[in-house]
């Protein structure tokens, strides 16, 4: 299936007093980039997050943000530093009677020293915080990322249809129109040579039929188009057996853009070779239809 490289999900999950929240965007680029912005506590957890998206996405620029919330402290572990808090008790005496000063007997005057009494948060489990918070908001954001990128793909894939057949089509009129190249420059050289013939008074003069034929026939190679239209409708069945099957589940968007390459090589070769007015309005079509499926298969993975 044909996917589009834009797409936006969210996942969302919350769990004991924490709550994680995964937003994951992805935008057009030629190979896949991906950039986490998360904090740094999660951050062990990165490679984790690639490993996983790039079991689902080939191409594209991705940006995943993560936000993570403890609703409430729960208990504190709260230490005190006994010794500082004896040495601040002690230098304080110490100074009160080189002051002439009462030592102090508020215990808050010691407790208020920074050092003294810390608050500790307890380390996070990341193995638990990935299994029951970050994975599971991950996986939703993902998901709905994915359902996006293909819904787009579907409609990227029909409109690019479209201009194919309107592509063959207009193969399949050069394709008609093309013996008839050969069979105007016969009767223009003939016409030429029966007035050059008036022109001079040369009537009595026989024309040479065998050289005409012959300068027919090599002008009738020289503006063959036959190979370059077969492989023209090669190239337009490859390209739409690869919208069909998607390749497997693989990234297609280089190879549509190779065949692409190849089909505006085939467009090109015939243009220059035909000196038909009509083939060389067809020729133009083609390469502004080719134009616009090439700037779709700038957003396929």
């Amino acid at each position: 299936m044909v996917c589009s490289m834009t797409g936006y999900g969210s996942g969302v999950c919350s769990f004991d007093s924490q709550k994680i929240t995964v937003e994951i965007r992805g935008v057009n680029h030629r190979f896949l980039e991906v950039t986490t912005h998360m904090p740094r506590a999660l951050q062990p957890l990165e490679e984790y997050l690639k490993k996983n998206l790039r079991e689902k996405i080939k191409r594209g620029k991705i940006d995943i943000f993560i936000t993570f919330e403890e609703k409430c402290a729960g208990n504190p572990i709260i230490k005190v530093d006994k010794d500082l808090g004896l040495s601040y008790y002690n230098s304080l005496v110490a100074l009160a009677e080189v002051c002439g000063l009462m030592p102090p007997e508020d215990i808050w005057q010691v407790a208020s020293f920074p050092g003294v009494i810390n608050q500790e948060k307890s380390e996070l489990d990341l193995n638990y915080l990935w299994s029951y918070g970050l994975f599971p908001a991950f996986k939703d954001a993902l998901s709905a990322m994915v359902s996006m990128r293909k819904a787009e793909g579907i409609h990227l894939a029909a409109d690019i249809r479209q201009k194919l057949e309107e592509i063959a089509g207009a193969v399949k009129r050069i394709e008609t129109e093309a013996p008839n190249v050969v069979r105007s420059y016969q009767e223009r050289l003939q016409a030429r040579i029966h007035m050059l013939l008036e022109q001079f008074d040369l009537g009595a003069v026989a024309i040479d039929e065998a050289r005409v034929a012959t300068e027919v026939a090599v002008f009738a190679d020289k503006c063959a188009i036959d190979e370059e239209i077969i492989r023209l409708y090669s190239h337009i069945k490859q390209f739409d057996g690869a919208l069909v099957s998607g390749d497997g589940g693989e990234a297609i968007g280089r190879k549509l853009d190779f065949i692409l390459q190849e089909m505006n090589r085939e467009i090109n070769t015939i243009g220059s070779k035909t000196n038909s007015l009509v083939i060389s309005e067809l020729v133009i079509e083609i390469k502004s239809e080719l134009e616009k499926v090439r700037e779709q298969i700038q957003n396929i993975e």
